[in-house]
């Protein structure tokens, strides 16, 4: 075969964090088309996404070599909610 490889990492899971997309795909690839489950997509190498919603989102990476041939790879991701800090102070009367 051609050895072209199709491989993704996703770094971050915080809601409004800026979200990297490590693309590890290697050989003779002409372009990149990903899909980040919420309507959201990029032809970047190494897309950064910002998340609006928690839950969960496939993000898929397809990739055209360059005789045409297509791959695809498709990571299950969660997106977590952020922890907001909450205190009060009561003072005595």
């Amino acid at each position: 075969g051609e050895g072209r490889v199709v491989d993704f990492s996703v770094d971050g899971i915080c809601l409004n964090d800026s979200i990297q997309l490590l693309n590890a795909s290697q050989g003779d690839i002409a372009s990149y088309a990903w899909d980040f489950g919420d309507g959201q997509s990029s032809a970047l190498k190494n897309p950064v996404i910002n998340y609006s919603t928690i839950g969960n989102y496939d993000i898929s990476l397809q990739t055209t070599g360059t005789n045409g041939c297509v791959s695809a790879k498709t990571i299950a991701h969660t997106v977590y909610s952020v922890p907001v800090p909450d205190f009060n102070i009561d003072l005595p009367p």
